[in-house]
């Protein structure tokens, strides 16, 4: 899929996602994914979070549907 449609994303982004989830589940580039991202987030339609990952020192960004 070169270009998902957005309401099968928000729908995918129910529950928090990583951005590597999101690129996998969509077969999309860290370029696609990343612009993708940033419009969802500009439009308000998802919202971004950090949070530490059990076991691991740093933290990782998370996408959810607001």
């Amino acid at each position: 899929m070169s270009d998902p449609k957005i309401d099968v994303v928000l729908d995918f982004l129910k529950e928090y996602k990583t951005r590597k989830e999101i690129e996998e589940k969509f077969s999309l580039s860290n370029t696609q994914s990343f612009n993708l991202l940033n419009w969802l987030k500009k439009s308000k339609l998802i919202e971004e979070v950090q949070m530490r990952i059990t076991g691991r020192t740093n933290r990782q960004w998370f996408y959810r549907k607001l």
